[in-house]
Formats: structure tokens, C-alpha cells, sequence
């Protein structure tokens, strides 16, 4: 176990136009959200809240996958030696591993209640969802971690959890299909459900906030932001971009999504369940990426 306080170091936010996108008035509007950043040296995560970011790790490795929910943050960080569970405040000042294995432990997503945190990890030799207890800031000691029963042995590599608004069942990506798709599964496990039928694949799932629909950034072609209804299978596009979009994270007003995302350029931009107009909150001068809307507790 460690904890660790921070430096927050002061940083603008360029706001910038790229291909395929705007910048408009009323960036105010945007909610805060972390993202990671190469700025400083090795990846470290960053807070943009009104027109500007503060960095909130400041490590000797790189810290990755910030997601949050309950009024708290975890992340992976490979300071240990290691890809590794973290939990911390949403100022980053006091931070604490959660898991301790050999393996790598990355892509945590803690559930809505605050309780649980899903995971990736190659433990068993391929990308598989675990389960951890999410511990107190101020506990000691690493909490069990158990494999989620999906309907698949070891030998399918899945990952990218996350969690449903209520925190009763999981979506996550399996490519017990051949291509990656998405698929939900009952919390407690059990056989999951696919719900995305792309080409070229499926990744990076996400919730809309009633539980109804999964919002994922498509592979088939240049990549874009898509969204499924659970009930009907029906599928809309929500985004897209001359350079691909990814990475989406959304509110019940907005979500935030990457363009270029297989490369460093581009930018952080917005668009919302009803138009599929992007707008640039941060361009992407030191490989920005990963963002994560912050919820309150």
C-alpha cells in the first residue's frame, strides 16, 4: 500500500479548431473532467475545470484509465513496477493502491455505489474483468480480487468494463465473437449478452445515464462514436470525424470523445445524444486522451 500527495502544477487549456470540429462560446458549460496528459515527462493525470487544468499525479511512472464515480477517482499506475489498481480523491491528494499482483491490473471502473471496482487483468495469461472490494482511502492492506463469470473460459480476452448506472450489470468488450464487441453482463456474473455488431469492432463501452442504450467508439472504417438501444439492438451514430473519434465518456447532458485516437493529435471535443456537432475543449498538444467525466458523490 501507498499514499501519496501530489503536486498540483498550473496548466492552460489551449482551445484550438481541427479537422472536423469547432470551437465555440460558452466552454463554461463543459463539466470537469480528468484526463491524461505526456506534458510533464510520463503519462499523469490532469483536472480541466473552468478553461484550465491543474495536475493532480505527479509520479515517477506513468498513470493511465481514470475513471470516476461515488466523488472518487480510479486509475492504473505502473509507479510500483508494475500496471496497478488506484483510488484516490478527485484532487489526487491522497492516493492508495488497491491491488497487488504480478501481473498487470488496468482499466478499473468504480461502480456508481462507490463499493466495487471492476478491472482488467492478465492474470490467468489473457485480458480478463475482475472484481475488487473498493477500499477506504485510509485502509491497509489489498483487498481480494475475484474473476467475473461471463460465459467464457480464459482463453477470450476481455476487458474495458463498466459499470451500469444502478451498478447492476457490466458491460465490457469480449471477442468471443472473433472481432471485439461489446457484451453485458449480470454484476454477480453469469452468461453475458452481446450487444454490438461491428465489422471492425467494438471498444471502450460506456452508459448512458438511464440504463438504456451503451455508447462505443466503433472500429469499421475511421472510427466513430456510436450508440446501441439495449432492448431493441437499434444503433445510431452520435459522432464522428475526419480524423476518427474515440474514447467517449458521457453525462445525461454531454460526452466528451477523442479525435484521432489511435495517434497524439487531434483534440478533446464535446457533442451531446441529440446532435453529432463536436465542440474543442482542449487540443491535444501532449497527447491528451482518456478523459473521464467527474461525478460528484
Amino acid at each position: 500500500m501507498r499514499q501519496a500527495s501530489s503536486v498540483a502544477i498550473a496548466c492552460i487549456a489551449v482551445l484550438t479548431a481541427c479537422s472536423g470540429t469547432s470551437t465555440a462560446p460558452g466552454i463554461h458549460s463543459v463539466p470537469t473532467f480528468v484526463y491524461v496528459s505526456d506534458a510533464t515527462g510520463p503519462s499523469q493525470l490532469f483536472l480541466f475545470r473552468n478553461d484550465s487544468s491543474i495536475q493532480i499525479t505527479n509520479d515517477g511512472g506513468n498513470d493511465t484509465d481514470p475513471r470516476s464515480a461515488a466523488g472518487m477517482l480510479v486509475f492504473t499506475s505502473d509507479r510500483d513496477g508494475n500496471r496497478e489498481v488506484y483510488i484516490s480523491d478527485t484532487l489526487g491528494a491522497t492516493q492508495r493502491r488497491v491491488t497487488s499482483s504480478a501481473a498487470n491490473d488496468f482499466e478499473p471502473a468504480l461502480r456508481p455505489a462507490g463499493d466495487l471496482i471492476a478491472f482488467t487483468s492478465d492474470r490467468t495469461g489473457l485480458p480478463r474483468i475482475w472484481i475488487v472490494p473498493a477500499p477506504a482511502l485510509s485502509d491497509t492492506g489489498f483487498p481480494t480480487a475475484t474473476a467475473l463469470a461471463t460465459g467464457t473460459d480464459a482463453s477470450v480476452p476481455e476487458q474495458s468494463p463498466a459499470w451500469s448506472p444502478d451498478g447492476s450489470q457490466l458491460a465490457f468488450t469480449s471477442t468471443r465473437t472473433g472481432t471485439p464487441q461489446v457484451f453485458v453482463v449480470p454484476a454477480a456474473g453469469g452468461t453475458a449478452a452481446q450487444v454490438s455488431h461491428e465489422a471492425g469492432g467494438a471498444f471502450s463501452p460506456v452508459w448512458s445515464t438511464d440504463g438504456k442504450s451503451i455508447i462505443y467508439q466503433s472500429g469499421s472504417g475511421v472510427p466513430t462514436i456510436q450508440r446501441v438501444d439495449i432492448s431493441s439492438g437499434a444503433t445510431t451514430q452520435l459522432a464522428s470525424d475526419s480524423l476518427g473519434i474515440g474514447e467517449p465518456t458521457c453525462n445525461a447532458k454531454l460526452c466528451l470523445g477523442v479525435t484521432n485516437p489511435s495517434d497524439t493529435s487531434g483534440a478533446i471535443v464535446t457533442f451531446t445524444m441529440s446532435s453529432s456537432k463536436t465542440t474543442v475543449v482542449l487540443a491535444r498538444t501532449a497527447n491528451e486522451r482518456q478523459p473521464a467525466l467527474l461525478v460528484a458523490p
